[in-house]
């Protein structure tokens, strides 16, 4: 199963009109689940195969991870059916992986705090509705090569050119901050995780953030980093020399010196050129498409520094795909928070200013209003099936939990 490319059928689906209306009041929030406390970060995936994007999220002070089926029509609104997939005490990601090659999703679970730990969900179920909300078809394990060896952050799936299912890119902070890769046995059950190995591809203070994308388009998949609070924080990207034992090559993309570089996105992963969008405290947000080479300092081709006075501290940013225009450097851009305290929104939208530069002072719409505090990264989908996407995310110190926010631009 090629996860990221059915996630982009999925989004690619239907056609995103964003039109402007009444930017006073902020937009209705829906509940996913806020049965938990401290709900830190979403992924997505078609994990049943019925078109439409599932949820996983891991619950940091609640110390579980659970699962989301996405329903259909009106029942989205509501409180989204569930699963508790495993225990998994000071949980900071959660993220979906077919680990063992056998055509379903299973998921992973990275701990960074009281126990630091990379834990394997094992899907067990039919791959029906029923079976995947069944807790007893959800098996847990811990990866020993990664037992109290960093804080754990970030996992995502990667293919290798040995073997079925995917190996794995974890990302950490200090003590012994790395991006490292966790890779399967060539030979005999995937499922024996004591025979995965733990490869150190690059050190590390404090992993923000990690895509896979092919940067250079040789074909084979690439590793994008973002991270902070170390000698050499900021942007780069890990070249794949498509040999599980040679160098990964780091080539920076920027920002390196600044200490809190935060979330990274893509913007049409597969369009050219390729574009990132980065976030560095306190407020900024900024564009990096690359040179005709790679391998060489990227250009920052559109930067915004937004209002601190009505908004927290910037957290992530995702561009907001519309048919209004093509060029990816004018689109609306959601911003998500965290430190919004008082009256300050967590979680609002920059409106395009016209010019590539970014210069000339933004227009905002209040997305969250005042309820929220600390936000985390953001999933567009058209989760009402209106034709607009709306806003996925979590809130953990509010406690509003996994939510979404309903697009009033229409």
């Amino acid at each position: 199963m090629n996860l990221r490319s059915t996630i982009v059928r999925v989004l690619l689906s239907s056609q995103m009109l964003i039109t402007q209306t009444n930017a006073d009041e902020p937009w209705p929030r829906h509940t996913i689940d806020s049965e938990s406390r401290g709900a830190d970060g979403v992924k997505i995936a078609d994990i049943d195969g019925d078109g439409k994007l599932d949820i996983v999220t891991g619950w940091e002070e609640g110390g579980v991870t659970r699962l989301y089926l996405q329903p259909r029509g009106d029942l989205v609104r509501d409180s989204w059916p569930k699963v508790t997939v495993g225990k998994t005490e000071s949980a900071e990601d959660a993220a979906f992986a077919d680990l063992d090659g056998d055509g379903k999703l299973d998921i992973v679970s990275c701990c960074e705090g009281t126990r630091q730990a990379v834990l394997v969900h094992w899907n067990n179920s039919d791959g029906t509705p029923d079976s995947l909300l069944d807790e007893a078809n959800w098996e847990q394990a811990e990866v020993p090569a990664c037992r109290n060896a960093s804080r754990w952050m970030f996992a995502e799936a990667i293919s290798l050119p040995e073997g079925d299912g995917a190996a794995l890119v974890l990302g950490s902070k200090n003590p012994n901050g790395q991006v490292s890769l966790l890779i399967p046995p060539t030979t005999g059950n995937r499922r024996n995780l004591s025979a995965w190995t733990l490869r150190n591809l690059a050190t590390a203070g404090w992993i923000m953030s990690m895509r896979i994308v092919d940067i250079d388009r040789d074909g084979v998949e690439d590793i994008l980093v973002s991270d902070r609070r170390s000698e050499t924080s900021g942007i780069y990207w890990l070249k794949n020399p498509n040999s599980v034992s040679s160098e990964w090559t780091r080539y920076e993309i920027g920002l390196r010196g600044v200490p809190d570089v935060m979330f990274l996105s893509m913007v049409d992963e597969a369009a050219a050129p390729l574009t990132i969008v980065a976030t560095a405290k306190p407020n900024r947000v900024l564009f990096f498409q690359p040179p005709a080479k790679p391998d060489r300092q990227w250009n920052v081709v559109r930067s915004i520094e937004y209002s601190s006075n009505r908004f927290g501290t910037v957290k992530s940013a995702v561009s907001l795909r519309d048919n209004k225009t093509k060029d990816v450097l004018k689109r609306d851009v959601v911003v998500t928070c965290e430190g919004a305290v008082g009256s300050k929104s967590g979680v609002f939208l920059i409106q395009n200013d016209g010019t590539n530069s970014g210069t000339n002072q933004p227009s905002y719409v209040d997305i969250a209003g005042e309820l929220g505090v600390k936000y985390d990264r953001v999933e567009l989908l058209d989760l009402d099936a209106d034709g607009d996407l709306d806003i996925v995310t979590c809130e953990e110190r509010d406690g509003l939990g996994v939510v979404w926010y309903e697009n009033q631009l229409r």
